[in-house]
């Protein structure tokens, strides 16, 4: 769950705070050039994709 001062920052959550004017764009913008660079974390990780899949469930 997100830090209590990063909860209006939460995708979950962000438009509805930014719609009522509880956080602004700068402010939001500003949350996001503070967060650290975390790329040398990530995990490498394979997939194979099938297409269309969708497709062809609709037509079973």
């Amino acid at each position: 769950m997100a830090r209590s001062k990063d909860r209006k920052y939460d995708i979950r959550t962000l438009d509805r705070f930014l719609r009522d004017g509880k956080i602004s764009d700068d402010e939001h913008q500003a949350y996001l050039d503070n967060l650290p660079d975390v790329a040398e974390k990530a995990a490498t990780v394979e997939a194979d994709f099938e297409e269309n899949v969708l497709e062809k469930k609709h037509q079973e």
